[in-house]
């Protein structure tokens, strides 16, 4: 973590929270790319609907991994055991939302909005799960120092 003059934590803190602003930026457009290319193969190629589901979250799958990757967490190591760790960091994710989701659906009943309610604090555990696996695992977390120096270093050689 990069420590400001002061003895704070505010250079850590900011760059984690640009990470997590990039990690939102490459959910949204991955579900906007992952529904349209479902919607595509659903009414366009009139694919049976589970078909173009898992065509949809294949590309998804696809389009988060590289997105991430690069743009969020700035790796450079190794491709293969990369996407080896994000595929079990998001079936691990994935878990945690299916366990969520049964847990507020037992909580919140099944009647009005508390379906839409127990999917939402699912889908908030499993995007807080994958980004802390990515984070933390998945990526090489040397990239995440680089890039967390490279910020320390702009912000103490800035002009003023």
């Amino acid at each position: 973590m990069v420590v400001d003059g002061d003895g704070g934590r505010s250079g850590g803190l900011i760059a984690l929270a640009w990470t997590a602003v990039r990690f939102a930026i490459v959910g949204l457009a991955n579900t906007a790319v992952g529904f349209g290319v479902i919607m595509a193969l659903q009414f366009g190629l009139r694919a049976p609907p589970h078909l173009a589901n898992a065509g949809g979250y294949a590309v998804g799958f696809i389009l988060s991994f590289t997105l991430n990757r690069r743009f969020t967490f700035a790796d450079r190591g190794r491709l293969g055991p990369a996407a080896a760790r994000f595929a079990i960091a998001a079936l691990a994710a994935f878990g945690l939302n299916q366990l969520v989701l049964s847990l507020a659906t037992g909580r919140v009943g099944h009647g009005g909005a508390a379906p839409v309610m127990a999917q939402a604090v699912a889908a908030i555990s499993y995007t807080l799960c994958l980004f802390a696996l990515c984070r933390l695992w998945v990526f090489d977390p040397r990239s995440l120092a680089r890039g967390a120096a490279h910020l320390q270093n702009a912000r103490q050689h800035k002009p003023g």
